[in-house]
C-alpha cells in the first residue's frame, strides 16, 4: 500500500495576530454591525492577550472609532462615518 504524498502549501502562514485581526474585521463587517455602527467583541481563550491588547491599541488609534470596555470583559467598538457629500 502506498502513502499519498502531502504537497507543501504555497500559501504563507498567517500569524496569530493576523488571524485575530481577520476575525474582528469579519465581526465589524456584518450587516447588523454596519447598520448599528457598533459591535461587541471579546478575546477567545485560544488568542494571545498580547495580540488582543495590540489590536485594541491599533483600533483606539483609528479616528472616529471608540473602544469601550464592558463590565463582563468584552469590548464595544463604535464608529461614526461621515456621509458622503451629495453631488447634484
Amino acid at each position: 500500500m502506498s502513502r499519498a504524498r502531502v504537497k507543501p502549501s504555497n500559501q504563507p502562514q498567517i500569524s496569530s495576530y493576523e488571524r485575530l485581526a481577520l476575525r474582528i474585521r469579519d465581526a465589524i463587517s456584518t450587516p447588523s454591525a454596519q447598520a448599528a455602527q457598533q459591535t461587541v467583541i471579546s478575546r477567545r481563550l485560544d488568542e494571545s492577550p498580547q495580540d488582543w491588547e495590540r489590536l485594541l491599541d491599533e483600533i483606539r488609534d483609528t479616528e472616529g472609532v471608540h473602544v469601550t470596555p464592558q463590565d463582563d470583559g468584552r469590548v464595544r467598538l463604535s464608529w461614526y462615518i461621515e456621509p458622503a457629500p451629495q453631488t447634484n
